[in-house]
Order: C-alpha cells, then structure tokens, then sequence
C-alpha cells in the first residue's frame, strides 16, 4: 500500500467513525421529539427536561470529531464500570449465600471457585477496556482502576463479612470517582474549546455570510450520510422485530423459524414504510435514502445518454427536498398510520412524475443536440430515444392505472394534469427532434423551419400554461376546503408567482417580439429571382445559398428567417450596422425560449 492510498484510506475510515458517532444523537433527538425516552420525568419538569435533553443532544451531534471521542469514550468508561459493580454485587451475594459465619470458605477452596477464576478473566478484560477508553499509557493510573475493580474479588480471599459488603461499596466510589474527574477535566476542556471556536465562527460568519457557513457545516458533519445511517438502521431493526413477532404469533408464542409467504411480507413493508415517515427526523432520514437513489439512477442516466458536464447531478437533491416539502406541506407526520400509509404512496407518485419530468429534461437537449448534426449516427440516438419513450408510456400506463383502480379526488386530478403536462412535453420534444432531423438531411435551406418549431414550442407551453392555472385552482379548492396550512400556503404563492405570472409574462414579451420582427420583415421588399441570380451569393447570416431573400435599405440581402432572428435582438444591418428602422419602441434581448419549470409544488393534493 503506497503512501497517498493509507492516507485515502485512514480518512475514509475517519469519515465513518465521524457518521458513525453522531447517530446516536439523532436516536436521542428523535425520541424526545416523539417522548419516547424512558425518563421518569415530572408533568412539571416534563417540557424543561424535553428541552435540555434535546439540546445537549444537538450539543453532541455538533462537536468536532476529536471532542466526540472523548464524550463517546467517558460513556463506554461508564458503561464498562456499570458492568463492573454488576458483577461484583452478583459474586458478592453469590459467595455470602454459599458460606455463612460459622463454616466459611478457605482461601484454597474460593481459588478453586470457577465462578472467581471467571471473574478475575472478566475484570481484567474490563480494566484493559476501561484504561483504553481513557486513553490512559501511565502505570499508576492503570493499578488504579484495576485495584478498584478487583476490592471484592481479593476481599474474599481473607477478609472478614463486614469488609467484604463494604468492599463493593469502595470499588464504586473509587471507579466513580475517577469518572467524575475524568468528567470534570472533559468538561473544563470543552468549556475552553468553546470559549476558542465561538469568536471562531462568528468571524467565519461574518467574513463568508451564513449560507457559506451552513454549507461547510453541513459537510463537516456529514448531516446526509447520518441521516442515512440513522433511518437504515432504525428500519433495519423494525424489520427483525416484525418479522420476530409475525413468526411467533403465526406459531402460538412458539419460535419456530419460517420463511413468511408474500403477503406477510408486504404487510412488513407496509408497515416499515409506516414506520420510517413517523417524526421529522425519520422524513429526513428517508429523504436522504432518496437522495442516494436518484443520484446513482442521474449517474446512470447521464451515462447512458452519454452526456458529460450537466447540472442533472442535482436529481438526487431536487429529489429529496421535493419529497421533503410534500411531506411537511401534507402533514405526513400526524396522520394516523393507515392514511399515512396512503399518502405516502400519493406523495411518492408525484415525487415519481416530477422525476420524469426532470429525466425528460436531461432528454430533451440531448435530442436537440443529435438531430442538428449533419452526420446522423443512430446508435447515438437510439439511448435518449428509449429513455423518451419509457417516460411517455410508463406515467401514460400509470394514470390508466390510478383511473381504473381509484376514486376520483382532487389529488388523482393534479397528479393526472401533471403527467398529461409531462406527455405533451415529450411529444414536442419529438416533433421538434423529426423537423430537426428531416432539416438535417435536406440539400437546401428550408426558411420554414423556424415557424415549425415556434408554433410546437408554443403550443407546448401554452398548454403546460393552462395546466399550470389549474394546478393552481386545484390547490385553491384543496386548500379551502380539505386541507390548508402554511406551507401550503408559501407553495401556492410560489407556484402562482414562477409557473403562472412569470411564464405567462415571458411568453406574451416572446409573442409580442415575434409579431413585431413578422411585421418589420414584411415590410422589406422581397428579392425577386433576378436580382437574386445577380447577387449569386449566400447569406451573411447562415452562410447558405439563398433561394428567397429580403433586401435591406442599405442593399443588403438576407434570408428573412434569419433576418428575422436577427432583429429579435438589434435592428441594426449586420453587414454594416446601418440603422433599419427608424422606431422608438424599445428592444428586448431576452431568448425566446423560455425555461422549463416544474410544477410539482401545486401537485401535492388530497
């Protein structure tokens, strides 16, 4: 192993020791949310307790790595001395049932005793335990704990009863004592760190501003990958215990171990997936479990459709905040567990079309890209085409489902609008890819073109327009009427601001810029064949030969597609800056094309 891979590899190991230690306070943190802890707290002190239990938690899960050491080590020292008095007292009250004052045991016979030779194992095994959780190398401390340890066991050997019941006393206060030592030292330690690190971070804060600040600490504590292991391990120990419970009721209270058939397994899941969205943290947890997926299956995506260099990494995040908001925003939390259980499932069929959608993003400039070549290479074409295809028969499958199998509701409308919104897109997409190709393959210029492909994109976002307006009335009704709140409220708000007011704003400024190029065109004299065989040039614009064109006022010739195209932007000559028209109404330089919005935050309804 060469030097850089031990230091890969002792970092890697660093980071799970890192994900590993801070799990259990978000065990902690979730408990007391949910007050489940079993602390025999005072209705009174109830809420003071709750509060300072979670805030000691949040204390633990922030610390760096090396002062988690030191708080995981004091607990194992705790733990390990727990473990110590509990065998001391079982052996004590073992030896004094087996004598009694008139015909006690000799030294030779206690030796004999394998109960004492176990002890003695077990106890050194503790105080080398013990003195590794200190972190202890000097031999005095270690003869310490270890005669602290061994009072009872040596006490029996020759000293009398009353020493040996005081004996197990002493070991207690002399391993405790130390405990407290090592607990008032770690705390003094940590006191100081504080007094250091919190000038620390608000420099940090104000130098770099709070978002820096949240994002490197959001990475410094690995927050995804613990959320992860905490709700993988949560549901990893529900399923022992459910599949446990199954196989004794299934048998009378008789462990007799069998495969449960398939039903007895989907009620299983069922359950765990019950189970995994009951509090916010376990939302988190599975929002992160998400995250992991669609990250590998964009991965995947990205490389089947061999495209490099894209911002469609964000799929696993876009996907996890998604299925985040639509939790919070649908109260999945406090709902009982059946109608948890249902609308989790509608939860994950819109976070399943929003997906698409986003897939059909990665798609779409793929194809585009493709059909503009001259050199057409259909193996090329043939991955983002399969992949256009599923996501346009798999939610045409499924909404044939949803309306063959449920009840109609405001949610089977807007997840039905949704993925009609979803199909139109693929279907222009399509359209646009065929014209594209044909334009690709043709010998001369087609000034069609670009009208086609404006009334496709058009009609494709007029009717992804009125989808959005009823996205928005849907929510309206569903907000009024089943089920509102704040978050929803927010949602609402920004889907009617981004997805209605904007897009309809930018698509009124393309229209209008569009009729106003039309007409300045049109007002150009068009070259007749003459004038075009005496020119005998191409385009200044595409460089193509020109078989229609207009002539400028500066006798410049053009074709009027591309002419057009150039006026969206100047209505200057492009050949020698002329001015061409003598208006004061100003010019936009905004794209025609106006990006593609998801509309998953109206889609979320009962």
């Amino acid at each position: 192993m060469t030097e850089g891979q031990d230091v890969t590899w002792r970092s890697r190991v660093k980071a799970i020791f890192d994900v590993v230690f801070r799990v259990p306070s978000i065990y902690v943190m979730d408990s007391i949310l949910k007050d489940q802890l079993p602390i025999p707290w005072t209705t009174e002190s109830h809420i003071m307790w709750r509060i300072t239990g979670f805030l000691v938690a949040v204390g633990v899960f922030v610390l760096t790595p090396d002062v988690l050491l030191r708080v995981y080590s004091f607990i194992g020292g705790v733990l390990i001395a727990l473990i110590v008095y509990w065998w001391n007292s079982y052996y004590i009250a073992h030896y004094l049932q087996q004598t009694s004052s008139d015909n006690a045991q000799t030294s030779m016979n206690v030796l004999e005793d394998h109960m004492f030779v176990y002890g003695l194992v077990l106890l050194a095994v503790m105080t080398v335990l013990y003195t590794f959780t200190r972190g202890y190398a000097h031999a005095v401390v270690g003869n310490y704990i270890l005669i602290s340890f061994t009072i009872p066991q040596v006490a029996v050997l020759t000293m009398p009863r009353w020493v040996i019941e005081m004996s197990l006393q002493a070991s207690l206060v002399m391993s405790y004592g130390e405990l407290v030592t090592c607990a008032v030292v770690n705390g003094v330690y940590i006191i100081y760190l504080s007094r250091f690190l919190i000038p620390v971070v608000f420099q940090l804060i104000r130098t770099y501003g709070i978002q820096a600040f949240v994002e490197s600490t959001w990475i410094r504590l690995h927050i995804p990958d613990v959320l992860r292991v905490f709700w993988l391990t949560r549901i990893a120990a529900q399923a022992v215990a459910l599949v446990y419970f199954v196989v004794i009721e299934e048998n009378d209270a008789r462990v007799v171990w069998y495969l449960p058939d398939s039903s007895e397994w989907w009620e299983i899941v069922k359950d765990l997936m019950v189970s995994g969205c009951d509090s916010m943290f376990t939302i988190s947890g599975m929002s992160s479990v998400i995250a992991i997926i669609m990250h590998n299956v964009g991965l995947l995506l990205q490389k089947f459709l061999n495209v490099e260099d894209t911002e469609e990494k964000r799929i696993g995040t876009v996907s996890a905040v998604l299925f985040f908001i639509l939790a919070v925003q649908t109260g999945l939390t406090g709902l009982e567990r059946k109608k948890r259980l249902v609308r989790l499932g509608r939860n994950m069929g819109l976070l399943t079309t929003a997906i698409f959608h986003f897939i059909h993003n990665m798609v779409h400039p793929r194809l585009m890209t493709l059909s503009a070549q001259h050199t057409i290479d259909m193996r090329r074409h043939y991955p983002p085409l399969t992949v256009s295809a599923f996501i346009f028969f798999v939610p045409f499958y499924l909404i044939y489902l949803l309306w063959s199998n449920s009840s109609f509701s405001t949610w089977l409308l807007a997840v039905t609008v949704f993925t009609v919104e979803l199909l139109v897109k693929v279907l222009a997409t399509w359209f646009q890819y065929a014209l594209l190709l044909i334009d690709a393959r043709r010998e001369q210029y087609w000034e069609k073109l670009d009208d086609y492909l404006y009334y496709i994109k058009s009609t494709a976002n007029s009717i992804e327009f009125v989808f959005g307006i009823f996205l928005f009335l849907n929510g309206s009704y569903v907000f009024f009427f089943e089920s509102g709140g704040t978050i929803r409220a927010i949602m609402m708000c920004m889907h009617a601001y981004f997805n209605i007011w904007v897009q309809g704003k930018e698509g009124w400024r393309t229209f209008m810029m569009r009729r106003t190029a039309v007409k300045k065109i049109n007002a150009l004299p068009e070259a007749t064949t003459a004038e075009l065989t005496r020119f005998n040039d191409v385009c200044a614009i595409c460089y193509q030969e020109l078989t229609s064109a207009r002539i400028t006022p500066c006798k410049h010739y053009f074709h009027a597609m591309c002419l057009r195209k150039w006026l969206y932007v100047q209505d200057h000559c492009p050949m020698c800056h002329r001015k061409l028209y003598q208006t004061d109404e100003p010019q936009s330089s905004s794209e025609e094309e106006n990006p593609d919005v998801l509309d998953f935050d109206m889609a979320d309804d009962d």
